[in-house]
């Protein structure tokens, strides 16, 4: 089971790319979720906030969105204590692409092209240890575990 506790953001200047990441997070468990449209909302709830100790566990962002507000995404995500991960997305294949490796633990920083439930729930089973188990059982799942029940 998901970790209940973990604080997720969404930056994405689509309404529909927000709600159906959302949706993804929720049917994982995730359903502390906080979507922004913009750069400067991301902002607010990251460098601006009332509680300096208040963060977000994992950061899912359009890389657009911070290309369009002039940002340097990898320095933002690594110079950002209020963000422990990131999955940045709508990385271009090809040689525009950031050069932006995984950092290690505590924070992992991964960039991907596009995001689908396939992604999201391997990103969080790599950073949540609770959801690793239920990412197994979503891969593994097949036909034989069925029938070898129906034996025993």
């Amino acid at each position: 089971m998901a970790t209940r506790d973990l604080r997720i953001l969404i930056a994405d200047y689509q309404h529909v790319q927000r709600v159906r990441l959302e949706r993804i997070l929720n049917r994982l468990g995730y359903f502390r979720v906080a979507p922004v449209q913009s750069f400067e909302e991301l902002l607010s709830l990251t460098h601006y906030t009332c509680e300096p100790f208040d963060l977000f566990d994992v950061l899912l962002i359009n890389l657009e969105l911070a290309r369009a507000a002039g940002i340097d995404i990898e320095r933002f995500c690594r110079g950002n204590p209020q963000v422990c991960h990131a999955l940045v997305y709508g990385v271009a294949l090809g040689p525009e692409s950031l050069p932006l490796p995984d950092v290690g633990e505590p924070r992992q920083i991964r960039l991907v092209d596009t995001v689908d439930e396939y992604v999201v729930r391997s990103f969080m089973a790599h950073i949540d240890p609770n959801e690793e188990s239920a990412f197994a059982s979503f891969v593994f799942s097949r036909p034989e575990r069925v029938c070898s029940n129906k034996r025993g």
